[in-house]
């Protein structure tokens, strides 16, 4: 029988569901948040009413104007906020100022770690809303480039999580064959050939998603994808990661992976 896939395919979007609300509001607030605003939100977030109307202003002029070592908890409210989609007032003008905010908040080394943490899992969670998803998109390249500061040995696990997670709800959408996600998937893969070879075997999910990922995409991002993934030398660390990658599904998705690859 011809070889199958044993992760593939990966079409539902991972998010980053907790978040601890009283932290994000001090740390606002210490910032200059307007405190009603941000309360508003962050309930709005947490099941309660949506904002009104000066709130959702209010966040919009913060990430259109907050200096980037003052984003990252605004970021992580918008994560929230990105779960909730229009419950939590996200219309198409804010999720393009929280996708703007996003990349600002990584455009330029040294990258702060609380927003590299902060922007990848933003940037996971709004794919989980088809609004949020598109606004995110349209930046996906731009996004990645910053956030592939968290592929780097010295960054810490849980943003090379959140990057492994950002490649992987892109690799989800590439089969939709959207202009957007076909102009990113390039950067996808580069991104996850370096976040690939920086992992340590202990970080289990990174490795195990972005195997996935990688794996998605060359089997739905046609020949440009899949050519650079061999330029890359995917094909090598497939077969190593398959043959001694760690856990039983590590090893799996690296079979995916080698497989795709070689279709």
């Amino acid at each position: 029988a011809a070889p199958t896939f044993k992760s593939l395919p990966m079409r539902t979007p991972v998010a980053f569901e907790t978040a601890k609300y009283e932290g994000i509001l001090r740390k606002l607030s210490e910032f200059g948040a307007e405190e009603g605003a941000a309360g508003e939100v962050a309930a709005a977030c947490n099941g309660g009413d949506p904002p009104g109307a000066s709130s959702i202003a209010a966040l919009t002029t913060y990430l259109e104007s907050w200096p980037v070592d003052k984003l990252f908890p605004l970021l992580d409210l918008c994560r929230m906020a990105a779960l909730r989609g229009d419950a939590a007032g996200v219309t198409r003008e804010v999720a393009s100022a929280m996708a703007a905010a996003c990349a600002r908040s990584v455009a330029e080394a040294p990258r702060l770690p609380a927003n590299l943490l902060t922007a990848g899992r933003l940037f996971c969670n709004a794919f989980r809303h088809e609004i949020a998803r598109d606004a995110f998109v349209l930046r996906a390249s731009e996004i990645l480039d910053g956030l592939a500061a968290a592929a780097s040995p010295d960054a810490k696990t849980p943003a090379r999580l959140a990057l492994a997670t950002a490649i992987l709800n892109v690799s989800t959408r590439v089969h939709a064959s959207s202009d957007a996600v076909a102009e990113c998937a390039p950067r996808a893969v580069s991104v996850g050939a370096e976040l690939l070879l920086s992992c340590p075997a202990e970080e289990d999910d990174a490795r195990f998603r972005t195997l996935v990922a990688l794996a998605q995409i060359a089997s739905d991002g046609g020949a440009e994808c899949k050519s650079l993934a061999k330029d890359l030398g995917l094909g090598d660390v497939a077969e190593a990661l398959r043959v001694s990658g760690g856990s039983e599904r590590v090893r799996d998705a690296a079979g995916d992976l080698k497989l795709a690859m070689s279709r």
